[in-house]
């Protein structure tokens, strides 16, 4: 079993806390500033009124330092709240992959605590666009395991979409994503250990509740591409009694994946 120490997702989670550090700061800069501009009006118009206005008067200064002051008042404001809504947007994205992180974590431990030790399994396998979340390798085949950190219950409408009731919103063709990063391995592996293989595409939910003998199915295509909680995924590839490749292709199967975890081979194949 391996896995890449630094993943696509691990980089976008370091560049949205790196901003949402910044953001804090300007936040924070933006309040200090205001709140001295507040302090700066109630020393001026408050405690030294005889003093501060005629002078300010006397020198035609009034409608300046007006201007001036209402421009130190306005700036910060607008910052303050312009800020606040762009931390708010960052803060949402950031607990995004924080989910996304926690949803791969719990599927790879999962996988690794429940299937037979036989069973070879990655994660955040780079393939030129983007990481493959979980690949297993047996006997019984290669699975492209794409998860996902969605919430609440995944069901299907009448045309074959699939939809979350009561929880986060498809935000991709997860079908097509997945057979897409089935296919990109597949074409990988054929040129890599030279014969063919074949790769099923899984959707994984760890989060959400799954309706059983789900699948995504396409008229033009031949993929029934399986839609499993973790419970199910597991249940999925016990079940599959036909053993389709020998230990010896198994073992070329991993030394394969096991270039491109470690750098020796790199694959930027950007077909769908």
């Amino acid at each position: 079993m391996a896995e890449n120490t630094r993943t696509f997702l691990d980089i976008s989670l370091s560049k949205y806390r790196r901003k949402l550090v910044a953001l804090y700061v300007l936040f924070s800069f933006s309040l200090f500033a205001f709140i001295l501009d507040l302090f700066a009006a109630f020393l001026f118009f408050i405690i030294l009124p005889y003093h501060s206005i005629p002078i300010l008067t006397r020198y035609n200064l009034s409608l300046k330092f007006l201007g001036i002051f209402g421009l130190q008042i306005f700036f910060p404001v607008y910052v303050f709240f312009v800020g606040f809504s762009i931390v708010r947007e960052y803060k949402e994205q950031y607990e995004v992959f924080q989910r996304q992180k926690y949803a791969e974590n719990l599927s790879y431990d999962t996988l690794v605590s429940l299937l037979p030790k036989d069973f070879l399994i990655f994660r955040n396998v780079s393939l030129g666009y983007g990481d493959i979340d979980v690949i297993i390798v047996s006997v019984k085949g290669i699975y492209a395991i794409e998860v996902k950190s969605n919430r609440g219950t995944i069901y299907l409408d009448d045309t074959g979409y699939i939809h979350v009731k009561d929880g986060d919103t498809v935000t991709k063709q997860y079908r097509r994503q997945v057979i897409s990063e089935s296919n990109r391995l597949k074409r990988y592996l054929d040129a890599e250990i030279g014969s063919k293989t074949f790769v099923y595409p899984v959707l994984l939910f760890p989060l959400a509740t799954v309706m059983k003998d789900m699948y995504l199915l396409n008229a033009n295509d031949r993929y029934k591409v399986p839609v499993l909680s973790l419970n199910g995924i597991v249940e999925y590839i016990r079940a599959q009694e036909t053993l389709i490749m020998t230990k010896d292709k198994v073992a070329s199967v991993v030394k394969a994946i096991n270039k491109i975890i470690e750098g020796k081979v790199i694959f930027n194949d950007q077909k769908e």
